[in-house]
């Protein structure tokens, strides 16, 4: 059976990997020279660590990621007959994560995807996020009839106000810039 693939955007494994990869070739150039049993040794324990910490730290991730979205539920008393609004979705995991969570409720993610939006820091597309790998991910979980995904802007949405119960983002806000006057709180 076809899983949801979120990505791995916002986990830990690409940037440790990156850490032992580099840790582990400066010690392998380093040792070369003067002890070749212990650098055989090592290429042989970076190897297995090179397969198994990424391993285990996407399962860490992953669990922690699912956690997490019952405590959303719960702190943002999301009932059944609500509308939420997922803010920077990517491939859709918040979305349709509530969407599972929550029977019957309705989830709007919006997100910029491919289209570069004014200042994003982030270039999504990259790592695979786009509106067909979120409603893909969508089908496979079944929840395709309550769960949309619309292209835009966070800082330009066109919804009208109270439309939504509920506004969740994961890993999105961090990377938005705002352009325009200074904003201050209450200023809108």
């Amino acid at each position: 059976m076809n899983k949801a693939n979120y990505g791995a955007y916002g986990s830990l494994n690409f940037y440790s990997a990156h850490a032992v990869v580099t840790i582990l070739l400066l010690m392998l150039v380093l040792l070369t020279e003067y002890h070749r049993l212990l650098f055989t040794l090592l290429l042989f324990v970076s190897a297995a660590l090179l397969v198994l910490i990424p391993l285990v730290l996407s399962m860490a991730y992953g669990r922690s990621r699912v956690r997490t979205v019952p405590e959303i539920v719960r702190s943002g008393r999301i009932g059944s007959n609500d509308s939420v609004l997922d803010i920077g979705t990517g491939r859709g995991f918040p979305a349709i994560e509530i969407a599972k969570a929550v029977p019957s409720c309705r989830v709007v993610g919006i997100d910029v995807w491919d289209s570069l939006a004014k200042g994003q820091m982030h270039k999504g597309f990259i790592v695979g996020n786009s509106k067909q790998n979120a409603e893909r991910n969508a089908f496979l979980v079944n929840v395709q009839d309550r769960v949309e995904f619309k292209r835009c802007d966070a800082r330009e949405m066109p919804f009208e106000s109270e439309t939504f119960d509920a506004v969740v983002s994961f890993v999105a806000l961090h990377q938005m810039i705002y352009f325009g006057k200074k904003w201050r709180p209450g200023s809108g």
